[in-house]
């Protein structure tokens, strides 16, 4: 699956809450914010580690960029993340396009080499007004991503061949 990322893309872009975390309720005041990474974040961003530069654009009202750095390195994730933009910093909010593109921008990259990562409607709206390309995070991120890089032409494809896990509760 690396190999297919790389052929494609230098740049992975992510949504923050339901994406790479488990979103709190909004609201919820930052002191109080607990993180829980996702299944399949850690074996996604370790693999593609120094092959393709990462960043995170995420819709916030008052959450800042360093403050999302620091809940991500709570958990060890900040270290992969050359760029954070929190929309509430960044005057904008998504399916604005303009934090996509000003996250491509610093990370050097270009639209058609990015893929954003989200889990909303916004996100995908926002990804390819900006030019990028985009992929729903699912119940395992590294599996979506996988997913999306062997059937992205197709929607139907993409969802026929992932294989849903069930809780055990």
């Amino acid at each position: 699956m690396v190999d297919l990322i790389t052929e494609r893309f230098d740049c992975i872009l992510f949504d923050l809450g339901n994406t790479l975390i488990a979103q709190e309720n909004p609201g919820t005041p930052y002191q109080d914010l607990k993180v829980q990474v996702l299944p399949g974040v850690q074996q996604l961003l370790d693999e593609l580690n120094g092959k393709v530069k990462f960043g995170v654009v995420s819709n916030t009202k008052v959450i800042t960029a360093i403050e999302i750095q620091a809940k991500l390195s709570m958990v060890g994730l900040s270290k992969y993340f050359e760029t954070i933009i929190a929309t509430s910093e960044f005057g904008t909010h998504k399916p604005d396009p303009a934090p996509i593109k000003a996250a491509i921008e610093q990370l050097q990259s270009t639209a058609d080499g990015t893929l954003y990562v989200g889990d909303i409607e916004t996100d995908k709206q926002a990804a390819l007004a900006a030019g990028a390309h985009f992929a729903y995070a699912g119940p395992n991120l590294y599996e979506s991503v996988k997913q999306y890089v062997l059937h992205s032409d197709s929607a139907f494809d993409r969802a026929i061949n992932t294989h849903p896990t069930f809780s055990q509760e």
